[in-house]
């Protein structure tokens, strides 16, 4: 049986690398931009074509 593998980012950003943005979180005053930097920044470390 030859099954697609359909490529998904991960759900939840890991400690790593919520650890790696917090620097960045004081940047933005609300939580909807920092929720905006994971989910780029984890899209970008994920196998989804670009």
């Amino acid at each position: 049986m030859d099954s697609k593998r359909i490529p998904k980012a991960i759900r939840q950003p890991v400690p790593e690398l919520m650890e790696f943005l917090k620097p960045y979180r004081e940047v933005f005053s609300r939580e909807e931009p920092r929720q905006t930097l994971e989910r780029y920044v984890t899209g970008l470390l994920s196998d989804l074509p670009r």
